[in-house]
């Protein structure tokens, strides 16, 4: 599967060096030690992509409109820094595809507790009091020195369902330590029936119309034989489609855990995995290419319009385990911003 100089490599598509090598039609001889991060992208087309997915999915109204502006507001300050912390993606679940869904990064919860908490909640407040409460534990959670960054998420489900989702993100080494956190976040002990589960991520919060729908524990694992991932796991097509593509290994890997409320002991077993697409070295033209994403794709002509609008780094897959119906996909715009010469 690997591409060999065919342009572009995984990690070209959100490279700010990337013109050049286009210019050349091979990479860098240097790849991947020559990737630069993109300096910024074109705020007017980081709305265009939000206003077109909401045009898809049939949304409007104050409440979104308030969202995204608070979003683009903080990404304003950010992309510079970070061009990759307003994430958005597309779920193709039971035969629906959902468009409108995203996720923002505030990595500054210890640098800056403050102005993390205060963008936090102008982020839940058009999204009602639920979604304030929830970002209010959130928050408590982060003060722990394991917390490095908090998440938002929104995801439009169709026929007017939505829901905010909120994540913590943990820094490795402290495994009961950030079991313990996620026990107190969840209201539930957490710890034996996840022994063998990995270095624990994340823990997500789902809410919906009357608040806590769910969550969720992503464990991250160290490089693992494409095989190895079968063997323990369980089948999934598309890492089935990976291995017999000659993909050996799986070099970004997090198994996500489910908990539907506080008696769920469904948590023991993870239900999805999520893959990294740039560690992995696999294109998203290739990953799209294997048969099990090929086929769902090609029920969704949707997804094709938004890779011809927009010049789009996918960077995740999220794929569900045994006969779990799942494919979500993320991704970052990747259309640097431009200064008044017009060079990137």
């Amino acid at each position: 599967m690997r591409s060999g100089s065919r342009l572009p490599l995984a990690r070209c598509t959100g490279c700010g060096a990337r013109a050049g090598c286009e210019a050349r039609g091979e990479p860098d001889p240097d790849y991947p030690r020559c990737h630069a991060p993109i300096r910024g992208v074109d705020l007017g087309r980081a709305r265009a992509l939000i206003d077109w997915l909401a045009r898809e999915s049939g949304a409007r109204g104050a409440r979104l409109d308030a969202l995204t502006d608070a979003i683009l507001t903080r990404f304003a300050r950010d992309h510079v820094h970070r061009w990759n912390v307003l994430e958005p993606s597309f779920s193709c679940d039971r035969g629906a595809l959902r468009l409108l869904r995203f996720s923002y990064a505030l990595p500054d919860v210890g640098r800056d507790p403050a102005g993390t908490a205060a963008t936090l909640i102008d982020f839940a407040r058009p999204l009602g009091d639920a979604a304030i409460e929830a970002s209010r534990r959130v928050l408590r959670a982060a003060r722990s020195p394991l917390a490095t960054e908090v998440l938002f998420g929104y995801a439009d489900d169709g026929d007017g369902a939505t829901r905010a989702k909120l994540w913590l993100q943990l820094r490795p080494g402290a495994r009961a330590a950030a079991l313990d956190l996620a026990s107190a976040m969840l209201g539930r002990p957490l710890g034996a029936e996840l022994a063998d589960a990995g270095e624990l991520h994340l823990v997500g919060l789902d809410l919906g119309a009357h608040g806590l729908a769910g969550a969720k524990l992503y464990f991250s694992h160290p490089p693992t034989a494409t095989r190895e991932v079968i063997a323990r796991l369980g089948p999934c097509p598309i890492v089935e489609a990976l291995a017999a593509a000659g993909v050996d290994e799986i070099g970004e890997l997090l198994t996500v855990h489910r908990l539907a409320g506080p008696g769920d002991d469904g948590v023991r077993h993870p239900v999805e995995i999520d893959l990294g697409l740039a560690e992995c070295e696999l294109p998203w033209r290739e990953v799209r290419a294997l048969p099990p994403i090929a086929d769902r794709l090609a029920r969704h002509p949707a997804v094709a319009r938004l890779e011809a609008a927009f010049t789009l780094d996918f960077r995740w897959i999220c794929v569900g385990l045994g006969d779990r119906d799942k494919l979500n996909v993320y991704y970052a715009l990747a259309e640097p911003a431009r200064d008044a010469s017009g060079d990137a």
